[in-house]
């Protein structure tokens, strides 16, 4: 536990745009004000991108034809009119597949542990298989709801309302997210993880599409920033899991806001890290990381 807290601290100057809540709802990281920040994560990649060529090339991306009609529909209403999109920086952690992959898929799991770590006001109670609500216990609720999930491509899709001083009445708007992964393991046993998020935002509220478009630099630093540091929050869980089995399965056990049954699995993940021989970390990524690399989905099974 000691080990976790150690690798974290709180930002303490909150950004002024308290509006961007909804923004930061969509991408499923902590409020702004108390994100996450872990010791030792690497500084922003600027190759970040706002340009319509990244959002053209993200849609692109999206499997279409693997997708429901429902799921097809759904991202068609959000990309037919983009308020704000944001290519977010090409991240290499050093992780564990199995846990970065599962921490993915469970979200809650991580919001939960920044809830028991007194990190993060946000709240995520999962309401079925693939959906969650999420309240950020600043003026921002939603609903997220995945859409399509494989080993290197996770597409989710959030609406939700954002209360603030600045609008007479909260702002609705809906997210479409486009996550990609990529594994590498190395001949030594190393192991990183590549990811690079695509954020899709439409917003109904015209004075605040207007406001969002003007300061756009700024959510989207504010948007790079959390996911660079979310990111390195899934290598710390990861590390500690290697170094300190007692501590995270402590720190399971705390976790009361989670379906015991994921409990469980995050307890057996972390139980397979730590008996794995562990490999010596190589130590920084450089910041011309190489592109992100899919594998197929047998690359993460555990060995």
């Amino acid at each position: 536990m000691e080990a976790i807290r150690r690798c974290c601290a709180l930002v303490t100057q909150p950004p002024s745009f308290s509006w961007a809540g909804i923004l930061v709802l969509a991408i499923l990281l902590p409020p702004v004000g108390g994100a996450a920040r872990c010791a030792g994560a690497e500084p922003l990649d600027l190759r970040s991108s706002s340009s319509r060529a990244a959002q053209d090339d993200a849609l692109r991306s999206i499997p279409f034809e693997k997708l429901s009609p429902e799921s097809r529909n759904t991202i068609d209403r959000v990309t037919s009119n983009v308020s704000l999109f944001r290519r977010m920086p090409v991240r290499v952690i050093p992780c564990h597949h199995d846990m970065y992959l599962f921490l993915v898929e469970h979200p809650d799991v991580m919001v939960n542990i920044w809830e028991t770590l007194q990190l993060s006001q946000m709240r995520m109670r999962q309401t079925a298989p693939r959906q969650y609500d999420v309240d950020d216990g600043a003026g921002s609720t939603g609903r997220m709801e995945y859409l399509y999930s494989s080993s290197d491509m996770h597409i989710v899709y959030v609406e939700g309302s954002c209360s603030s001083p600045l609008f007479a009445k909260p702002a609705q708007g809906r997210t479409l997210l486009v996550l990609k992964s990529g594994y590498i393991t190395q001949p030594h046993g190393d192991r990183y993880v590549t990811c690079r998020l695509d954020a899709f935002i439409q917003i109904d509220h015209g004075g605040v599409e207007l406001l969002t478009k003007a300061v756009q630099p700024v959510v989207g630093r504010i948007a790079d920033l959390n996911f660079v540091q979310t990111a390195a929050f899934a290598g710390s869980l990861s590390r500690t899991a290697e170094v300190n089995p007692p501590g995270m399965q402590r720190l399971a056990e705390r976790l009361t806001s989670i379906d015991p049954a994921i409990r469980q699995q995050f307890m057996e993940i972390a139980g397979r890290i730590a008996s794995e021989p562990q490999p010596v970390l190589a130590g920084s990524i450089a910041e011309d990381s190489p592109p992100i690399v899919a594998q197929q989905p047998g690359a993460l099974q555990t060995r």
